[in-house]
């Protein structure tokens, strides 16, 4: 035994020498592997498996991608919008909201009486958000990029899509009513539903008052000229 323990396993200086015995009454390791320490090399090993860390990188479900990217988008309004859509094109759900003597017509009746109040409040929350006037925490460019956009731009771009809906035969040939509307609102200023969000939220309110409030003052000269043009252009059509 020692003849074939020289030969083959040859004593050396460099060779690490074990600085504690395993002791059989306390575990077959020593007291700080036995502790739960795990040796650097050890964690280095392809062999070990990977923490559960790592599964956090996993990619996520094409589910819970479309939910993150759609939450910031999903605000009251458009919630709404949904859930109106999906009550009107499901005839069960239908017949359950809406249909007379339906088991939850009473429920309907009373968020379409709740619903006739919003415009109202929406008026008294803008003239609250407003009459102090324009306030000066705005930068002009910004303000005047804003009336742009929603004063210039968007009523030709009401126009251009309301010839568009004559021409896909959308709007009915010789109706001037609904093209006439869609150009009208087109150029009308920000709703005042999003003034409302913004101020039941505390995000942005002063700063879209602001805005809110050059676009109205414009509103009143621009109309001068649009509505001859829009009448013009929906009786055409």
């Amino acid at each position: 035994y020692n003849y074939v323990k020289g030969a083959m396993f040859p004593q050396s200086d460099t060779m690490a020498q074990p600085t504690e015995m395993p002791d059989p009454q306390k575990g077959l390791l020593p007291s700080g592997e036995q502790s739960g320490e795990v040796p650097a090399l050890a964690t280095q090993s392809p062999l070990v498996p990977k923490p559960p860390a790592a599964w956090a990188a996993a990619p996520a479900s094409w589910f819970a991608a479309f939910w993150k990217a759609a939450k910031p988008l999903l605000n009251p309004p458009i919630v709404a919008i949904i859930i109106g859509l999906t009550i009107a094109f499901v005839p069960p759900l239908h017949k359950v909201w809406v249909a007379q003597k339906g088991p939850l017509t009473w429920l309907s009746t009373s968020l379409t009486r709740l619903g006739q109040s919003v415009v109202p409040i929406s008026m008294i929350t803008l003239g609250s958000n407003i009459y102090e006037g324009p306030g000066k925490k705005m930068d002009r460019a910004t303000i005047a990029v804003m009336f742009a956009i929603r004063q210039l731009v968007m009523p030709l771009f009401g126009v251009a899509l309301a010839v568009a809906f004559s021409k896909i035969g959308i709007f009915a040939s010789g109706d001037a009513l609904p093209p006439l509307v869609l150009m009208i609102l087109g150029s009308a200023p920000t709703a005042n539903n999003i003034i409302a969000m913004c101020t039941a939220l505390s995000v942005g309110a002063v700063e879209l008052s602001t805005c809110t409030f050059w676009q109205y003052l414009g509103f009143l000269g621009l109309q001068l000229m649009y509505i001859p043009l829009f009448l013009q252009v929906a009786l055409s059509l």
